[in-house]
């Protein structure tokens, strides 16, 4: 006797489908969600372009027949996300009033057409809710021209594929480094140099802040064009030629312009680096990074890591967007020569395992609601069905069943309706003990309190006459200082300034003696039970024998005023 068993059903893992639309270049992959969290390429499709950056208008078109190229090449098509080129998107942030509820709509709004340079009628916008820390709100505003928008869509459609989702390839290479090095997290600014333009994105834990500048590889290849008197595509030629080390046999003459033209490009890029990452302190954005990862097609320059490093005197490394990704063969050999390129590729399609993707989409608004309108209709169609047909066979039986249980069902009510008035009783009775506790507690701290103002106060007066000579100008309650999305802190912070008198020194410059006085003040200060640290001490000696001096006291959380 032999037992046949059948065989378990395979269920097909989740796949995603994404475009990362460079200014010289489109790559396509499929991904999918492999064990553990880690995700898989497929397939891989790298197509380069030649397009003068005197022809901008042309873009769109390039790419549409590249992306052909690569449909009929690959057979891919079908639904996909894509990124777009930093040339064409805008990005900028802002912060608002914390608002919540239906009014943070409108203020978003007023806030991206007073940020936006164009009518909002002409572009496709929408906002990335960054940090809130309580009092306000960090907002990143994302646009691209309708008619940019427009002609992308119709490109990618007329290939064959299906976009639902377009994103500026900052947020795509934000999403990647994340995924790549999920534990480096504070510190880090990542670099990607494209053709045309260069992302800078400051990361600092869930914080964020992107700067995009029209500075690229075409600056090298450009320079090297006017140095050597030929055209853009030959000049971009023999800077790869030269970049790579493909061609042993390299002219002299183009090798000393190319690499004139990469230490130029260098030292703009540092300006550059240097002016955002100001720009993003003013900004109160992240810290001040401590790492520089460079990515994209200008980080293949061998000296550039160093020259970066020296001039910037931080950590430079190359980063690598393939570190956590399983690589299927088919994909092999192009994903190891495209690498510097793929980071786009790869925080598309980090949905796959993380989840978490935002739902920013820089679609044309008449193309995403036509979309809405399309996948509705079969649902709808068939909820129609449904609605109409479901109900006819079991309306005569529940008819029936209907009459019997309500018959059961009243005498079972009148049985319940003491029950019930007794459980109403005991509902408003316990509603009311807890408002009495409550009311309780509330005077109990209230109490607290006010006898805890009384007894810091006279103990505060009391550490002052033990310094002699000592009186306050000002003392300020300061709100405490809380990292975005993080509580608000429990402790409580105190701005306390005043003077001391130099009794020795009555028309010259405060004393040691002064100093160290003030110093045991700090010191008698620090030892109340109501406070935990003196922090921001600031002394000025400009007035003849008085010392002026301010400070922050934090008070202990755990006695509360």
């Amino acid at each position: 006797m032999s037992l046949k068993l059948s065989a378990l059903p395979v269920f097909p893992r989740p796949r995603i489908l994404v475009l990362d639309c460079g200014a010289r270049h489109v790559a396509c992959g499929l991904f999918t969600a492999g064990t553990g969290g880690r995700l898989v390429l497929r397939q891989l499709a790298f197509e380069p372009h030649q397009l003068d950056p005197r022809a901008n208008a042309n873009w769109s078109e390039m790419t549409g027949r590249a992306l052909a190229a690569i449909a009929r090449r690959e057979k891919f098509g079908g639904a996909c996300r894509l990124a777009l080129p930093g040339h064409h998107t805008l990005v900028k942030f802002v912060r608002t009033p914390l608002i919540k509820g239906a009014r943070q709509a409108g203020v978003i709004e007023f806030e991206a057409r007073q940020n936006i340079p164009c009518p909002l009628e002409q572009v496709a916008w929408d906002h990335l809710l960054v940090a809130e820390d309580g009092a306000d709100l960090e907002i990143m505003l994302a646009a691209i021209k309708n008619d940019v928008a427009g002609a992308m869509h119709g490109a990618t459609g007329t290939a064959g594929f299906r976009v639902s989702q377009m994103v500026p390839s900052s947020i795509a290479l934000l999403h990647a480094f994340r995924y790549c090095h999920p534990t480096e997290r504070h510190g880090v600014l990542l670099v990607e140099i494209g053709a045309r333009s260069t992302h800078l994105v400051f990361i600092d834990g869930d914080r964020f802040f992107i700067r995009t500048f029209s500075l690229g590889g075409d600056v090298v290849t450009q320079a090297v064009a006017d140095e050597l008197q030929i055209d853009f595509a030959a000049a971009e030629t023999r800077k790869i030629q030269v970049l790579a080390g493909s061609c042993t046999a390299i002219d002299p003459t183009v090798l000393a312009a190319v690499r004139r033209a990469t230490v130029n490009f260098a030292g703009r890029l540092h300006l550059e680096i240097v002016r955002s990452t100001i720009g993003c302190l003013r900004y109160s954005g992240p810290a001040r990074p401590t790492t520089v990862h460079l990515t994209g097609g200008g980080a293949i320059i061998p000296e550039l890591p160093a020259l970066l490093a020296d001039k910037l005197a931080l950590r430079v490394v190359c980063f690598d967007p393939l570190r956590n990704i399983a690589v299927l063969p088919p994909a092999r050999v192009g994903a190891a020569a495209a690498a510097p390129m793929l980071a786009g590729l790869v925080g598309l399609a980090t949905s796959l395992t993380s989840g978490r993707w935002p739902g920013l989409n820089l679609l044309p608004p008449a193309v995403i609601k036509a979309g809405v309108s399309r996948r509705r209709q079969p649902v709808l169609l068939a909820a129609a069905t449904m609605a109409v047909v479901a109900p006819l066979p079991v309306i005569w039986h529940y008819h029936r069943v209907t009459t019997a249980a309500g018959r059961v069902s009243g005498g079972v009510e009148r049985r319940l309706a003491p029950l019930r008035a007794l459980a109403a009783r005991n509902t408003t009775n316990l509603a009311r003990i807890r408002e009495t506790k409550q009311r309780i507690d509330d005077l109990r701290g209230l109490v607290e309190s006010k006898s805890n103002w009384i007894i810091f106060l006279n103990d505060l007066q009391g550490r002052l006459a033990q310094a002699e000579d000592v009186w306050l100008e000002r003392l300020q309650i300061a709100q405490p200082l809380t990292a975005p999305g993080a509580p608000p802190a429990a402790a409580r912070r105190f701005i306390l300034s005043g003077r001391l008198l130099d009794r020795n020194n009555p028309v010259s410059k405060v004393s040691t003696d002064s100093y160290g006085r003030i110093r045991g003040l700090l010191q008698l200060l620090s030892q109340s039970p109501f406070i935990a640290t003196v922090e921001n001490e600031h002394f000025d000696n400009a007035q003849p024998g008085i010392l002026r001096f301010d400070f922050t006291l934090v008070l202990d959380s755990r006695r509360t005023l």
